[in-house]
């Protein structure tokens, strides 16, 4: 029997659903809160890098007291789902565990490298496979609900994470270049 865990989901507007449904999180501030620390995949996210993401420009609104008032809404929020902290203090930020959660773009990017290794060895039916369940968890645009977040990300606030355009590029990429054989040997372009 496995355990559910809960899924964040990046790709297109921010969704948090647990075993019994959707979670509510909030508004504008702590989706970008969510946001930042799931695109980071367990890395520590400054409390500096968060309140950029958050107010940007607005200085006057900064406040490191008011971010410790969205990550706790969020730990709330998200502990009710597991029973305990997802969100972990590391150092002068936070970081999301993310052995209790599911990250969708995580997941997206796992099946594109596992479609591409399958396709290079020649198992193009698993490749096929892997794309499908790539293409399954594409719902739009990295956080499609808030713009500026990935910007953000694309300028190194998700470790190593490529963020709306670099996703987007890679279902192109793969429709576009990606034919499989199919089971009847003819082929068909995926898309």
């Amino acid at each position: 029997m496995s355990t559910f865990r809960t899924q964040v989901r990046l790709l297109g507007p921010i969704e948090v659903h647990a075993a019994t449904g959707p979670v509510a999180i909030g508004g504008r501030h702590p989706r970008t809160v969510l946001a930042m620390l799931a695109a980071a995949g367990g890395d520590t996210v400054s409390v500096d890098r968060l309140a950029d993401a958050v107010w940007a420009a607005d200085a006057v609104r900064r406040s490191r007291t008011t971010l410790q008032v969205h990550v706790s809404n969020l730990r709330k929020a998200l502990a009710s789902t597991r029973g305990r902290d997802v969100i972990v203090d590391a150092g002068d930020g936070y970081r999301l565990d993310t052995s209790a959660v599911s990250i969708d773009a995580t997941e997206f990017t796992s099946q594109l490298q596992a479609a591409a290794s399958t396709a290079a060895s020649g198992d193009l039916q698993s490749a096929k496979a892997a794309l499908d369940a790539a293409l399954a968890l594409w719902r739009g645009a990295f956080a499609a609900d808030l713009d500026e977040v990935g910007q953000v990300v694309d300028d190194g606030g998700g470790a190593g994470f490529g963020a709306g355009v670099g996703h987007g590029d890679a279902v192109d990429e793969c429709r576009g270049r990606l034919v499989l054989v199919g089971v009847d040997g003819e082929q068909a372009a995926v898309g």
